[in-house]
């Protein structure tokens, strides 16, 4: 048994553990991403929720008889 042999196990070694370390790193990754798509879908939704409470709140001060705010555009 020669150094090369030795060299030769080590760097196997050395890429069964990066292989494993990759497919770990993968699957959080794609828990990650998949979060990301739910986190996006609910800003939209809060957005959307936003702009919605924005329109009635100017419809009740329209009501009211008050003008609206100057920094907004009704």
């Amino acid at each position: 048994m020669t150094l090369t042999f030795y060299v030769e196990i080590a760097l196997e070694v050395l890429l069964a553990a990066t292989l494993c370390y990759c497919i770990v790193l993968e699957r959080r990754l794609s828990a990650v991403r998949k979060g990301q798509e739910g986190l996006s879908r609910t800003i939209g939704e809060l957005n959307m929720a936003i702009a919605g409470a924005g329109t009635s709140l100017r419809a009740l001060k329209s009501a009211a008889g008050k003008p609206p705010p100057p920094w907004t555009s009704a």
